[in-house]
């Protein structure tokens, strides 16, 4: 259903206003995530989350803690590099699997300290040493790489960084495998703890970290298996708890300052650093460390709620909108928290709920913005509009926005009870019958000719708030068996109609219209019944006319030329003839409005009709007339035939006319031309004679009954003027045109011209 222009301009103007709260929500969400605008409450729901993502503490891990008790009994810090050899020949001695030493060893010491932890180091399980990168570097470079001192470097089993990557608020909740500059890269120590050796080395100056992993926490502090570096020295740690071990040896000594924020700091606690390589390691190990969006992953996952939200907010009604947009709002969170603790991915979600958070508000604003402009507007220009039922109506207020729509709108709703007081008055005072029913048949309104005509009827009918059956049941359809009507109200084509009789003889019209409410659903019909006894008394007399003409006149009309044929040289001279030329003109004239008369009031589906095959038929038709006439009938057809939607007995009858009127113009010895072709989408046929030219003053009447072609000595040839006016009539029900073209140089053509059906 198509829009008036105001109300297609008003859905132009909320559909730019939907398109720029949709971009500038995005906008929003883009500088969100660009910025890292929303990152604390996303840190936030990940905490919360992580507890429920932790994974129990790998057995196979252990820590050799350097705590207060060691700095206690073996000394203060930093220890003598032999005590740290003493600590891995203990370690190898209980069947240590390998060892990690989260200490930095950049500097030298006495030589016999270096070799001792050197000799302990090769002689023992795999020892990987630290690196630490110092950012920015010395003279200007971007970073200095700290390494081990050679003589431990060669002894390490690797060489492997311990950075920590903690977020803005100082959380640690993610590590680098790796990092990468200057043409190297180095594994993270507790990946090459795992089993990694090593990365891929990548181009540029600068240090940046690779592949992040987000860490699951088996718990707060002391979640894994911890033993004191002085117990260990002591002899107090069984071999059994440290054969098959993967050892973390590091500082957790609060004094020594190597302690971070993690989220499974639930109390406020630190965790040593120690701890989190051991997490990491577990992580590693159980192949569940969680991974972070890509930047892509997390546009896309901050814009699709976005969309879906203005989407529903565009096509919903408003009852469903906040429902809509809760749904929204859970399965983003229901999404996030699932990826995370079962397919571990982290897909940030705040980014989408500040999205939406900034949609829902921003399109409702704009939204009723828009329909209270266009509300104003249009209560506006009804009320400058001039009204028939016009009243005296208070002033509007001024300056007051919501008034002047208040004023505006009482306004409107008076004219609408004006209107529809009007419109009952109005049908109750139609002298037709008509009936307001709803689907099931009861009549919501009538008006006193439907009530006159049930009484008339003999209808036992009580008239509105009655039922609509006993009034349609004394009609029984035109044509059919007699019987009582059964008019289906829901069922009914559009714009039914039916011709109904009803007792005595009287005829009706009996029409349906739909009415619909404002959902455009079907609630009702309204029937109008008109009497048309007298129109149908016209119609039969007009068929008895035909009936007359075409029988009564034409029989013996033909039985007058079939006796002049055989008893006509009994007649003076002349006399046979001219009683064969009134003869013959008064059966064409029958013949001819006969067919003027089915041509107007026949009812056909139009179907595939060969234009040329027409044509060619019509000439054969008229051959004999033309060569009697000493006239050649010339046809140009097309190689391919040229379809036209028509009726065949009509179309053909109109081609003869238009040849037997060119044959009766043209002079003897001249030739016809009937030329059939195609003329882009249309299909013509030109009938050319050269005869004399049709008057000015008669090509304006040319198509109109009883005018006649032709003047001077060619008004002498047989015709009554109903031809044309035929040939006219099936031209305009096909869909096509007839044109005449005639002077004294080019001679007479006329142009039936017809839409072309597609090959």
């Amino acid at each position: 259903m198509s829009l008036p222009g105001a109300d297609k301009a008003a859905a132009r103007q909320l559909a730019r206003q939907w398109w720029l709260a949709l971009a500038g929500t995005a906008a929003l969400v883009l500088l969100a995530l660009a910025g890292h605008l929303t990152t604390r409450l996303d840190n936030a729901f990940y905490d919360a989350l992580i507890g429920r993502a932790r994974q129990p503490a790998d057995a196979g891990v252990l820590l050799v803690a350097i705590d207060e008790r060691s700095l206690q009994q073996l000394g203060p810090w930093p220890w003598p590099r032999s005590l740290h050899a003493r600590l891995l020949r203990q370690l190898a001695a209980g069947g240590a699997q390998a060892v990690a030493l989260d200490i930095l060893f950049v500097e030298p010491t006495r030589p016999e300290e270096d070799a001792a932890l050197a000799q302990a180091m090769r002689a023992g399980p795999p020892a990987f040493l630290p690196v630490e990168f110092e950012v920015p570097g010395r003279d200007g470079a971007p970073f200095t790489l700290a390494r081990p001192i050679p003589l431990l470097a060669e002894a390490a089993a690797g060489l492997g960084h311990v950075n920590l990557a903690p977020d803005a608020d100082g959380t640690t909740r993610r590590l680098y495998l790796a990092y990468q500059g200057q043409g190297h890269s180095w594994p993270q120590l507790a990946s090459m703890l795992a089993g990694a050796r090593g990365g891929t080395a990548a181009a540029g100056a600068d240090l940046h970290g690779t592949a992040p992993v987000l860490l699951r926490y088996a718990g707060p502090r002391g979640s894994f298996p911890t033993v004191s570096a002085a117990s260990l020295l002591a002899g107090e740690v069984p071999p059994a708890m440290i054969a098959g071990k993967l050892v973390i040896i590091g500082a957790t000594a609060a004094g020594l300052g190597d302690s971070y924020a993690t989220p499974a700091s639930a109390d406020g606690s630190l965790m040593p650093g120690i701890e989190i390589q051991a997490n990491l390691l577990a992580t590693l190990r159980a192949g569940r460390g969680i991974a972070p969006a890509g930047w892509e992953a997390g546009l896309a996952f901050a814009l699709a709620p976005l969309l879906l939200l203005m989407l529903a907010l565009r096509l919903l009604p408003p009852r469903w909108m906040l429902v809509a947009a809760g749904l929204l709002v859970a399965g983003v969170v229901a999404l996030s928290a699932g990826l995370l603790l079962a397919g571990d991915l982290w897909l940030a979600p705040a980014p989408g709920l500040l999205g939406m958070a900034l949609a829902y508000p921003l399109w409702t604003w704009r939204r009723l913005m828009a329909v209270s402009h266009y509300l104003s507007a249009e209560l506006e220009k009804l009320d400058a509009e001039s009204d028939p039922l016009e009243r005296p109506r208070p002033p509007l207020p001024e300056g007051d926005v919501v008034a002047r729509q208040m004023g505006l709108l009482r306004s409107a709703i008076d004219r609408e009870r004006d209107l529809r007081h009007f419109l009952v008055e109005r049908i109750a005072q139609m002298p037709d019958a008509v009936l307001v029913c709803d689907l099931a048949g009861a009549v919501v309104l009538a008006n006193q000719g439907a009530c006159d005509l049930a009484q008339a009827l003999g209808a036992q009918w009580a008239g509105p708030g009655a039922h609509a059956a006993p009034l349609l049941a004394c009609f029984t359809r035109t044509g059919e068996a007699p019987g009582p009507l059964d008019l289906p109200l829901a069922g009914l084509a559009e714009g039914w109609e039916g011709a109904v009789e009803a007792a005595g003889g009287r005829s009706f019209a009996l029409r349906a219209e739909p009415q619909r409410n404002a959902e455009n659903a079907l609630v009702g019909q309204v029937l109008r019944i008109v009497e048309t006894s007298e129109q149908v008394a016209m119609q039969r007399q007009r068929e008895d006319v035909l009936q007359l003409l075409s029988h009564d006149m034409r029989a013996p009309q033909a039985a007058i030329i079939a006796l002049l044929e055989q008893q006509g040289a009994a007649l003076p001279e002349g006399l046979a003839a001219q009683i064969a030329g009134h003869a013959g003109r008064t059966l064409a004239m029958a013949d001819n409005f006969v067919h003027l008369s089915r041509a107007e009031l026949m009812v056909f589906e139009p179907e595939p009709v060969d234009l040329c095959a027409i044509a060619q038929d019509a000439a054969d038709a008229l051959w004999p007339r033309a060569r009697q006439r000493g006239v050649e009938v010339v046809t140009t057809l097309p190689d391919d035939e040229l379809w036209v939607a028509g009726e065949a007995s009509l179309l053909a009858r109109a081609l003869i006319n238009l040849l037997d009127n060119a044959v009766k113009f043209a002079p003897a010895g001249a030739t016809v031309n009937v030329t059939v072709a195609a003329a882009g989408g249309m299909a013509c046929a030109h009938v050319a004679n050269p005869g004399p030219p049709i008057p000015p003053a008669q090509m304006a009447r040319l198509f109109e009954r009883f005018t006649r072609a032709g003047s001077g000595p060619a008004r002498k040839a047989d015709g009554v003027g109903l031809g044309l006016a035929f040939v006219h009539r099936v031209a305009t029900r096909l869909g096509g045109t007839i044109a005449c073209t005639s002077d004294a140089a080019q001679g007479t053509c006329f142009t039936l011209t017809l839409p072309r059906l597609p090959d």
